[in-house]
């Protein structure tokens, strides 16, 4: 489990984010959750209550724990799941589990939390005359949404370095998840295509290998996400080797009502 952490952080020196002594910008739990094992994975009628999966513990874990625990686990794949809008967190963690027991691989799942329900408090009358409780409270947690985007990036290059060249690494999102994934991968592409290189062959080989390396594969369930914004990075993470898998079910967002073109 990592959350975005709320502390001001140092960007540069040995206690900045790529620094050795640093913790980076997200802070770590150990959650442990419970299941009757009897159940099916895909529930009945194909629909899995939250309740069905109990979360037996919650432990704050250091940095250098989270590294043990990624690097010496047995597992065959890293699952990181990124939830949705309005998601409290003790339910990100219940889908987690469901998604990764659904999968049947032996899984190390890895769950980034984010604000993704706070109330948008405000003084003003004419945005509370304009819009609705839902409305304030969607701007607001897209508003944080955009804020978490540096911590999930610098959680891939995490994840990646700790997990070992050869572990499969998944991410699945969901609903404004999948806006705040996307974002991830834009701001490595953008990394990658502004760096210095001897030519533009090799500076897209060094994309090629970044983008694909630390995104290789990705379930997008249920997208929120605007759709100029949604063809514009599936089709330039697509170029770069990234698997993409959308599901059947969208959620749309607001104000757009043009279709979204599927990917391969």
């Amino acid at each position: 489990l990592n959350r975005p952490s709320s502390s001001p952080r140092q960007t540069n020196g040995p206690n900045g984010p790529n620094g050795p002594d640093s913790n980076g910008p997200i802070s770590w739990a150990l959650a442990v959750v419970e299941v009757d094992g009897s159940a099916p994975e895909y529930g009945r009628k194909n629909a899995v209550k939250l309740d069905s999966h109990r979360i037996a513990s919650l432990i704050p874990i250091s940095v250098a724990e989270a590294q043990r625990l990624v690097a010496t686990s047995a597992a065959e794949e890293v699952l990181c799941y990124v939830h949705g809008y309005a998601t409290p967190y003790a339910n990100a963690i219940r889908s987690a589990a469901i998604y990764a027991r659904a999968f049947r691989q032996t899984k190390l799942v890895v769950v980034f939390t984010w604000p993704s329900d706070p109330d948008l408090n405000t003084s003003s009358w004419l945005i509370t005359k304009v819009m609705s409780e839902y409305e304030l409270n969607y701007t607001r947690a897209e508003q944080q949404m955009h804020a978490s985007i540096i911590p999930l990036t610098y959680l891939a290059k995490w994840i990646r370095r700790n997990a070992g060249s050869q572990r499969r690494v998944m991410y699945h999102s969901h609903s404004m998840g999948n806006y705040l994934l996307l974002n991830a991968i834009d701001k490595l592409c953008w990394e990658c295509a502004g760096a210095t290189h001897s030519s533009p062959e090799a500076t897209a080989a060094k994309a090629l290998s970044d983008v694909e390396y630390h995104f290789s594969r990705v379930m997008l369930d249920a997208p929120d996400v605007p759709t100029w914004f949604f063809e514009d990075v599936i089709t330039k993470s697509c170029d770069l080797g990234v698997s993409q898998l959308p599901t059947v079910g969208i959620r749309w967002y607001p104000l757009v009502s043009v279709g979204i073109r599927w990917y391969p």
